[in-house]
């Protein structure tokens, strides 16, 4: 993979992310939180788990293995969740920009939450990593329709037309 596109691929990831917190700022504590039976039960759950799994990812490739997910009281609010989830997109942002074309391919080793220990080429993770996101993006959208809410959206065309808008 080239570094430009994976660059590229994380400037989408952030505006995706920003767009929804965009909207999920804005919701009360009991919508939030609110059981809509899906695989993470709430809004909260799956950003929890969204933001976690971007967080986690990025611990790996620091070369730390954290033995469990964040937990989901770091997220008890639209506004928790917006702070905390922000701060992880910068930490992410920050990560990518000091990577060179060079580290792309390096192989890295890590132990899951589950204790088993694997390894993976850099730039694949990193692609997964976006793509995890943005199905949980997807499922955040469901989830804000049930509530009544319009989600923004978040495909990957419409941030290349906005990117082309603003040049």
């Amino acid at each position: 993979m080239a570094w430009d596109d994976l660059k590229d691929l994380y400037d989408y990831n952030a505006w995706a992310n920003e767009e929804v917190r965009q909207v999920i700022g804005g919701l009360g504590k009991e919508a939030f939180s609110q059981d809509l039976r899906s695989s993470h039960r709430s809004l909260r759950g799956t950003v929890a788990h969204l933001a976690s799994a971007e967080w986690i990812w990025l611990q790996r490739w620091k070369g730390i293995s954290p033995g469990q997910m964040l937990p989901e009281e770091e997220f008890a609010t639209p506004e928790m969740a917006v702070n905390r989830w922000t701060s992880i997109d910068q930490e992410v942002t920050d990560f990518v920009n000091t990577l060179k074309t060079s580290d792309l391919g390096v192989t890295f080793s890590f132990t899951t939450t589950e204790g088993k220990k694997l390894s993976g080429v850099l730039w694949q993770a990193m692609q997964h990593l976006v793509n995890h996101s943005s199905y949980h993006r997807g499922q955040i959208a469901a989830l804000l329709r049930q509530l009544g809410e319009t989600p923004r959206s978040t495909d990957l065309i419409k941030y290349y037309r906005v990117k082309a808008a603003s040049v």
